[in-house]
């Protein structure tokens, strides 16, 4: 996050001075450390969860988050497919992938403010870009973290060469956001939006 607008949009309830330490501490993010041998893929052993920093525009009443085992059976008998986020609600509805239940989230909670406007391009806006991160920018990075996946070649010299490859693309993704950020504080026309709390988590 640029440093001079650290305080207003990620920690704007406390002082400069408490703050100061998190913004200095921040380092660039390491595209080399992308391509690190993995061993086990992480989603086997750990558990998996989801959670939605509101800021100061609040979705009431709290939601809980719940830590849940991938493949677990908890897990499965929620959603047959063991995606994750799922999100229930205590009438019975389930809702999978992240831009469906923010956008469930904000419309259902008009009050908060994060549902992005509510112009017919506003709307549009505001389901263009959770499909840019799930579909173009996160996409970008699983033949890097996995890249046995996209290759019948297990030799290193295979694999390296697909993780190499792309570098390239997530690097073209990183460079659509960047001009798309360049001269606003958030990701939507209208202001901050669900969308700004889902991009955190992709491009840290």
């Amino acid at each position: 996050m640029v440093a001079d607008r650290f305080h207003a949009g990620f920690a704007g309830e406390g002082s400069e001075a408490d703050f100061a330490f998190p913004r200095d501490a921040q380092v660039p993010f390491a595209m080399a450390a992308l391509g690190a041998p993995v061993t086990v893929a992480a989603w086997k052993t750990k558990s998996s969860w989801y959670v939605v920093a509101m800021e100061e525009g609040a979705v009431a009443p709290p939601h809980e988050a719940t830590k849940v085992q991938f493949g677990s059976k908890d897990m499965l008998t929620s959603k047959s497919a063991g995606a994750v986020p799922t999100s229930r609600e205590d009438d019975g509805l389930l809702l999978t992938q992240a831009g469906a239940i923010l956008a469930y989230l904000a419309f259902k909670h008009p009050e908060s403010g994060l549902a992005g406007g509510d112009g017919v391009r506003a709307r549009v806006e505001a389901h263009r870009w959770p499909a840019f991160f799930n579909s173009d920018f996160h996409a970008s990075f699983w033949p890097i973290v996995m890249p046995y996946r996209y290759t019948t070649d297990e030799s290193e010299a295979a694999l390296q060469a697909v993780v190499e490859t792309r570098y390239k693309l997530a690097a073209k993704q990183f460079a659509v956001l960047n001009c798309h950020l360049d001269d606003r504080e958030h990701i939507l026309d209208e202001g901050r939006s669900v969308i700004d709390a889902y991009s955190f988590p992709m491009i840290r």
